[in-house]
C-alpha cells in the first residue's frame, strides 16, 4: 500500500477484504470498505456519526444487506476478493479529499469522503435516506 495512507486507512482497506469474504463476497465493494472503516473505528469520525444520532450497529447491518450478486458460494478461502470499479474509484479519489485538507496522509475519513461524494453510490444512498450526514456535512466538519 501507498505510503500516502495513514495506518487507520491500510487497516480499514485491510478489514474491507475480511468484511467481503465474511458475507460471501468476490469482489469489494464501497459497502465493505464502510464496514471496514466501521470496524478501524476512527474516533473522531464515529463520534461525528454518533453526535449526528446515527446508530453505529444499525449503520453497520445495513451496509451487509447490500452487495452485488457474484458470491464466493463455498470456496471461502479460495477466492481473495478484488475491489470492484467503484470501490477502486474511491480507494483513488480519497487522495485527492486529502489533498483538499492539505493532508499528506489519507486517513479513514477521507476514504468515506471519496465514497459519500457520488451520490449514486449505494453507501452515499444509505447515509442520505436514513442517517443526518451527506458528503456536504462530514466534509464541513471542522474537526477534519
Amino acid at each position: 500500500m501507498d505510503d500516502n495512507f495513514s495506518t487507520g486507512a491500510i487497516n480499514a482497506i485491510k478489514y474491507s477484504q475480511e468484511e467481503a469474504m465474511r458475507l460471501g463476497y468476490v469482489f469489494i465493494g464501497t459497502e465493505h470498505i464502510t464496514l471496514g472503516i466501521l470496524r478501524q473505528g476512527h474516533r473522531t469520525l464515529l463520534s461525528i456519526l454518533e453526535d449526528n444520532g446515527i446508530d453505529i450497529e444499525r449503520l453497520r447491518r445495513s451496509f451487509e444487506t447490500l452487495g452485488g450478486t457474484e458470491r464466493i458460494q463455498g470456496r471461502v478461502g479460495q477466492v481473495q476478493p478484488e475491489f470492484n470499479e467503484q470501490a477502486s474509484r474511491a480507494i483513488k479519489l480519497s487522495y485527492l479529499e486529502a489533498r483538499t485538507y492539505n493532508q499528506p496522509t489519507i486517513t479513514p475519513i477521507h476514504i468515506l469522503l471519496s465514497i459519500l461524494k457520488n451520490q449514486n453510490d449505494p453507501v452515499s444512498r444509505i447515509f442520505e435516506q436514513n442517517n443526518p450526514v451527506s458528503y456536504t456535512h462530514l466534509r464541513a466538519h471542522e474537526t477534519l
